[in-house]
């Protein structure tokens, strides 16, 4: 038996190239929380030794806004207000699609500009400002960015990801989703203290129940319907 699991664990290990944990966080496209949780996320995605492939998600169904203002402002909002937050988000949502077809270190720095700039420092939303701030980012191509800012490629990329924010039965933002690739099953979610050590700690637990389980269930391809409880 002892034998067994030796020969198992050196298996998985041997299979470490091709062990893949897959981040989802959702975010406010205009939360300065959320932007405190990408930083957390990317340094632990800088400092891990685990393949990771992490994607932002900027939900802005209305319902999700509606909790992260709920949650997350103590003042209330004239309807006028929400609105105009509503759309600012959305607009910032389409910019950093647009932003995401330049490339996915691109994207994420864009919104995370955003965020910065809108957000966590309170400049009123406009267009013009939109545009400055994809100006000052001279990795990215301005003409090509407002060509797809508004093309249907980018349209239907926001409406997949409002999609899949149902899907996975988001509720508010931040929310972070794990998904172990040797265990597709399940994923894990989390919705408070996004850090980097805590994500380290959760994927941590979840390799070693990778090395028990490896050979004891057949690996399954990721069903995003099935997604366990919030993690406590």
């Amino acid at each position: 038996m002892a034998q067994n699991k030796q020969t198992n664990n050196k298996t998985l290990e041997s299979d470490a190239p091709h062990h893949i944990f897959e981040l989802f966080l959702f975010v406010n496209p205009i939360g300065k929380t959320c932007l405190n949780c990408e930083r957390e996320v990317m340094q632990f995605v800088h400092d891990t030794d685990k393949k990771v492939y992490i994607r932002f998600i900027a939900s802005n169904n209305f319902q999700v806004f509606s909790n992260s203002l709920k949650n997350k402002e103590n003042k209330p909002h004239s309807l006028h207000e929400r609105n105009d937050m509503y759309y600012s988000a959305h607009k910032i949502a389409m910019a950093f699609k647009a932003g995401l077809l330049q490339g996915r270190k691109k994207g994420r720095r864009m919104l995370m500009n955003m965020q910065e700039h809108f957000g966590k420092k309170g400049h009123p939303f406009s267009q013009d400002e939109l545009i400055r701030i994809v100006k000052q980012d001279q990795t990215l191509d301005l003409d090509m960015w407002l060509e797809d800012i508004s093309s249907p490629l980018t349209l239907s990329s926001y409406q997949d990801d409002q999609k899949l924010t149902k899907q996975m039965s988001i509720e508010t933002t931040p929310t972070l989703v794990i998904f172990d690739n040797y265990n597709y099953q399940y994923g894990l979610k989390i919705d408070r203290d996004i850090t980097a050590k805590n994500i380290e700690k959760v994927i941590n637990h979840m390799y070693e129940m990778s090395k028990t389980n490896y050979h004891n269930q057949p690996r399954q391809k990721a069903n995003l319907r099935c997604i366990s409880k919030t993690s406590k």
